[in-house]
This record gives C-alpha cells, sequence and structure tokens, in this order.
C-alpha cells in the first residue's frame, strides 16, 4: 500500500504545470461537495475529485486504472464517505491540497496528499472493523 502511494505522489511532479482552469474545477468539486446535501451525490463528488487529481498527473494509463478500481467500489466508496466525520476529512483534505496545488507549492502540495491518504486509510480500515 505505501509503494502504490509512493508512485502515485510521485505524479505530482506534473501538477505544478496545471492550468487555472484545471484548478478552477477542482475548487468548485470542492465547493460543491461542503454544499451538497444529497447523501446520494457527495460519493460521487468525492471520486469526480480524486478522478480530477488523477488526470492532473497526464498518465492515461494511470487515469484508466483509477476509473477501473472506482467502479469495482463505488458502492463502498459511497457508503464510506457518510461515516461519521470522513465527510469533514475529504472537505478539509482536498481544500488544503487546491490551496497548495494553488500556490505551486509542490511540497505542501505532497504533504497535503499524504495526510488524506493516512486520514482517509484510517477511516476505512474503521468503518469495515465496525461494519464487521
Amino acid at each position: 500500500m505505501k509503494r502504490n502511494r509512493e508512485r502515485l505522489i510521485a505524479t505530482l511532479k506534473d501538477f505544478e504545470a496545471a492550468d487555472d482552469s484545471e484548478l478552477g474545477k477542482l475548487e468548485a468539486l470542492v465547493d460543491d461537495l461542503i454544499e451538497e446535501t444529497d447523501e446520494t451525490k457527495i460519493g460521487l463528488l468525492d471520486a469526480q475529485f480524486h478522478e480530477s487529481m488523477v488526470e492532473l498527473s497526464g498518465n492515461p494509463i494511470l487515469v484508466s486504472i483509477y476509473k477501473m478500481i472506482y467502479k469495482l467500489m463505488i458502492k463502498e466508496t459511497s457508503e464510506v464517505i457518510t461515516y461519521p466525520n470522513a465527510r469533514a476529512v475529504a472537505e478539509s483534505d482536498h481544500k488544503k491540497i487546491v490551496e497548495a496545488l494553488k500556490a505551486r507549492d509542490k511540497k505542501k502540495c505532497v504533504k497535503e496528499v499524504q495526510n488524506h491518504f493516512k486520514r482517509t486509510e484510517r477511516l476505512i480500515n474503521t468503518y469495515f472493523e465496525e461494519k464487521r
């Protein structure tokens, strides 16, 4: 798992080249997630943010892999994001990631993505442990 995170984070090298419209799309997705009241749409907005982040890598293989994985996990992803505190974590983390991207601060962006991975992993583990 750690090695996969490191590979994904390595794609951040291309994020510094993201244009304002791409960053605007990410920012709009964060705003939509914060404002959304329909629980059935929250998971979709979260997934759209992640897909948009992966698209910034410019790596079509990585994008395809992400989409395949998401299709396999759509039900679970939609459930986990509605777990207590999960939405707040996603909103806060996504906002920090976008702020780092807009500042073109690669070091901070990598840090925020790593923090998001760690917090999300803990939430997922807790969710599935409780579900047993």
